[in-house]
């Protein structure tokens, strides 16, 4: 089964071969876990792209949340 199908038969709830993975390392678990994680990152590849990010823009930083000084309106209304 490729990561494709395992991601639309978990959200599906139709049985995937095995949990759909997504992986998010901070640097140090690679200096800490060395070969010992490229081996577990080789067993188990991510089955999820990070396509999605594209760092800090003009709209505010990455966690999607936008920046406005105090007394700006918030643009509720």
């Amino acid at each position: 089964m490729d990561s494709r199908e395992r991601v639309f038969r978990a959200l599906e709830r139709t049985g995937p071969d095995r949990l759909p993975i997504f992986q998010q390392l901070l640097p140090g678990a690679h200096l800490t876990y060395g070969e010992k994680l490229e081996d577990l990152l080789a067993r188990y590849p991510s089955d999820f792209s990070d396509a999605g990010y594209y760092g800090d823009s003009e709209y505010g930083p990455a966690v999607g949340m936008g920046m406005r000084t105090h007394g700006e309106p918030s643009g509720r209304g």
